[in-house]
């Protein structure tokens, strides 16, 4: 209840009465003043506020709640709550793909195979030191909140304010998964508030640890790496486990924006960055004072990581190694975190590319015409893996394999066949031919001397490179029989049907060569040229493993969906034979055309090849462990003024052997089969002589007067469709 009361008179008097209801004043005017005061009571004022109050509370719950419901409704509509374990599933049954790697045979990295460069490591093998800084610069509560972090988007928000533009993101190292796996990079409202559903969901359904281990493995870090292990390849050349902190520091800046703290393109940003890094771990608690004021001062150096194949040990080795897994598993291996095990022998490697090398100042005596190229392949002949490749002289100048891809005119190198396959037919090194002009229909070869009319016994024939001689053994011995022959080697190149192939005019690759050479070197027995020895998956499983059996229908008996490679069951050679072609390759390098590398004949042996004009320039041969070719020529097949094989290729051929040979693991002895007699023979006449050379024969073969004439003898096969070109080669 109010009271009331009234005061009349003076404005400058003012009285209370002993209640202090009534006022009253006496003033100077005309018309008395009445003034009318209504005073509440204390009760009644509570209760109004109370209500008001009250009303205040239920709008602002009714608005909350309208609101809420609308953003629910609006945040349903747009999708932020359907459902999602399909898109979650992305990311908890994500397997990693790793670069698959390519090992030597001595287990050493010597490769690469990737679409995008990733190399996944595992939660427990990160250095903790990289853990830390991602953490402390990335998402500081990640071990504590549960997908999204309240208390950092406040700090984002005030820094951003403050700040006048967007400096600090709120995202979690969960939120962000999810925005690399499902929602993308969309700046709005919606595809924001799905993100951080879909993180907390996603931190419910694995663990803390599973999250970052995607994390640090999957995001791009720049310069086409992606995950902490290869960003530690590209840019210092380094494994995880050789990173300091301060190099860690850096890779962990690099999760914000790769592009803009790229120390390859912006080393001053990345600098800073790497600074904050480190304070943040300062400030987490994860450095002392000292030792962020340390880290701070290092320097970052840079060492980065060339990964094209053409920087590599054995770049087109390589090329074969991808083309022939791809192959074998029937898919494109590249990022497929398969581990190849590969025949390459990184010493042997690098003593071909040496020898390659070396020959520089030699080849530029031939270069008035343009520029000469070289390859060198080598193989254990063994197993028929190879060990070294060389494909050219330059492979940023070319990647075009010549070793493997490249038919070219192996001249004379082609006459070991020939004379291997008269050995097998019965002949000896000590029978007699007629060093005469000879022609068939229009065929002609001619020698490179003019030494006619007179006799010579085969191995002389064979260690001089006569090839009026080698046609005319050829012709003999019948040339289907050579051809096929010839393929049973190793020589899986078509070869014209022609004797003019008996001298190299059919074109083959090094490749085949080598294998053929190598067949022999292995007492007969071939075995199929390859890269690859073994191809693992991620986990261990064995995926193909090589194996070496006579067998051409023979399985695997632990997996036979295992491929294996198929052999001949059927030696072109026998041990004894072998034996033979051996000794007269050895005569070549003893007193022929490769007399230059006589001081190894003991451990080495080969022989010479020179096409027509001196368009291809060949040595092939082998030790008691190693098999090689080398090849000079144009690719444009032009002649080589005055180019001979024994000039060119042999000597590369002979500093690669003898660098083999320093090596005790390639450094062994011909072994020589039981049932081989050794005798000195008249070179010429075939008949024992004191004053001869050493000739070998398999017992009861050797001569005990001069040896038999085998010119003028009719031939064994002859073919009326023979087509004999005009070719020859010395």
């Amino acid at each position: 209840m109010a009271c009331e009361a009234t005061f009349t008179g003076n404005c400058n008097e003012q009285q209370l009465n002993e209640k202090n209801q009534l006022f009253r004043c006496n003033c100077n005017t005309r018309f008395p003043i009445q003034v009318k005061i209504s005073i509440m009571n204390p009760y009644e004022t509570r209760t109004i506020w109370i209500r008001l109050l009250a009303i205040a509370t239920i709008s602002a719950t009714l608005l909350g709640a309208v609101a809420l419901g609308g953003g629910w409704l609006f945040l349903k509509r747009v999708g932020v709550f359907e459902p999602d374990d399909h898109l979650i599933e992305k990311i908890t049954s994500h397997q990693t793909r790793s670069n698959t790697i390519v090992l030597a045979r001595d287990g050493s990295k010597i490769g690469e195979f990737y679409e995008v460069d990733r190399a996944f490591v595992a939660y427990d093998q990160l250095p903790r030191d990289l853990v830390d800084a991602i953490v402390a610069i990335e998402d500081h509560n990640f071990w504590t909140h549960h997908g999204f972090d309240p208390k950092g988007i406040v700090r984002a928000a005030i820094a951003n304010l403050t700040g006048g533009r967007t400096k600090q993101g709120a995202s979690t190292i969960s939120q962000q998964l999810v925005k690399a796996f499902i929602v993308g990079n969309e700046r709005t409202f919606a595809r924001k508030a799905r993100e951080i559903f879909l993180a907390v969901k996603l931190e419910r359904m694995i663990s803390k640890q599973r999250i970052f281990e995607l994390y640090a493995n999957e995001m791009f870090l720049g310069s086409g790496s992606y995950g902490v292990a290869a960003a530690a390849k590209r840019y210092f050349s380094k494994s995880l486990d050789q990173l300091e902190l301060h190099e860690s520091a850096l890779i962990a800046g690099l999760f914000q924006s790769p592009s803009a703290y790229n120390p390859l393109r912006h080393p001053e940003r990345a600098r800073a960055r790497q600074k904050n890094v480190i304070q943040a771990l300062y400030h987490s608690g994860k450095l002392t004072l000292e030792e962020r004021d340390n880290f701070l001062r290092k320097s970052l150096r840079y060492q980065p990581w060339l990964s094209d194949s053409r920087n590599a040990i054995a770049p087109w080795f390589l090329d074969q190694v991808r083309e022939e897994a791809s192959a074998i598993t029937g898919r494109d291996i590249r990022g497929e975190g398969l581990i190849i095990k590969t025949t390459l022998d990184p010493y042997l490697q690098n003593s071909a590319s040496q020898a390659v090398k070396n020959a520089d100042s030699n080849f530029r005596k031939f270069e008035s015409g343009g520029r000469l190229e070289a390859a060198l392949i080598a193989l254990d002949p063994s197993t028929g893996g190879i060990l070294a490749m060389i494909g050219g002289r330059d492979y940023q100048h070319s990647q075009f394999n010549r070793a493997i891809s490249a038919r070219r005119h192996p001249g004379s190198a082609f006459k070991t066949f020939v004379y291997a396959y008269a050995l097998k037919k019965g002949w000896t090194w000590g029978d007699r031919m007629f060093i005469d002009p000879v022609k068939f229909d229009d065929y002609a070869p001619k020698n490179i001397t003019d030494e006619f009319f007179t006799e010579t016994t085969m191995l002389r024939a064979f260690y001089r490179s006569v090839n009026t001689v080698a046609v005319e053994v050829a012709h003999k011995i019948g040339l289907g029989g050579l051809l096929e022959f010839a393929a049973q080697l190793g020589i899986k190149t078509p070869l014209k049907r022609e004797l003019g192939t008996a001298l190299g005019g059919s074109e083959t690759t090094m490749l085949d060569m080598t294998a053929a050479y190598a067949t022999i070197a292995n007492a007969g027995q071939p075995h199929r040229p390859h890269t690859v020895s073994a191809i693992e998956s991620a986990n261990g499983e064995k995926v193909f493993q090589q194996t070496y059996q006579a067998d051409p229908t023979a399985k695997n008996s632990e997996n036979p969906e295992i491929q294996e490679p198929r052999e001949d069951s059927d030696p072109p050679l026998n041990d004894k034979t072998a034996w033979l072609v051996t000794e007269g390759l050895r005569s070549v390098v003893r007193h022929g055309t490769a007399k230059s590398a006589s001081a190894i004949a003991h451990l080495a042996v080969g022989k010479t090849g020179t096409s027509n004009e001196g368009m291809d320039s060949w040595f092939c041969g082998y030790s008691g462990a190693v098999a090689a070719a080398v090849w000079v020529g144009r690719d444009d097949h032009t002649q080589i003024s005055d180019a001979t094989g024994t000039g060119l290729a042999l000597p590369v051929w002979r500093h690669f052997i003898e660098s083999s040979l320093e090596n005790a693991e390639w450094r062994k002895p011909f072994k020589k089969p039981e049932g081989i007699v050794e005798m000195m023979v008249d070179p010429i006449y075939g008949r024992p002589d004191e004053r001869g050379i050493r000739m070998s024969f398999t017992e009861g073969t050797q001569p005990t007067g001069s040896g038999t004439m085998r010119s003028g003898n009719p031939a064994e096969e002859q073919k009326a469709d023979d087509d004999f070109p005009d070719i020859f080669a010395r």
